[in-house]
């Protein structure tokens, strides 16, 4: 066999074996979930218009509570942080929020306000 004719069979056969050995990347809506709440005060009221800070080791995003309170956000499944730093409320944090990709999670965010200050 001449090698024209070698390397014309022997580079189809090489794309062929290295795509089927190749690992195969899991559709994105196998990695990702939901993370969702609403955002109240300390008595029960909704909190339109909260930014509430989102991040892990790797990964970081902002999302707005809407009109109603409520928050939504699609993330890979994974660990996080979630905080809340409004001057019209006490300082907001909580650790290790998981979310996975086979079922939402749901986190109300309880704020108290700061109250009066007094000089």
């Amino acid at each position: 066999m001449s090698f024209t004719k070698l390397r014309c069979f022997a580079l189809p056969l090489l794309v062929l074996v290295t795509l089927a050995l190749a690992p195969h990347s899991p559709s994105i809506d196998h990695v990702t979930g939901k993370l969702a709440g609403r955002v109240i005060d300390q008595n029960g009221a909704v909190i339109p218009n909260v930014k509430i800070l989102v991040e892990s080791k790797t990964f970081e995003i902002k999302v707005t509570s809407d009109d109603d309170g409520n928050y939504a956000v699609e993330l890979p499944a994974g660990s996080y942080r979630l905080s809340v730093d409004d001057p019209r409320f006490h300082k907001f944090g909580k650790k290790n929020v998981r979310v996975e990709s086979s079922r939402p999670t749901k986190l109300d965010i309880r704020l108290k306000f700061l109250g009066p200050i007094h000089q």
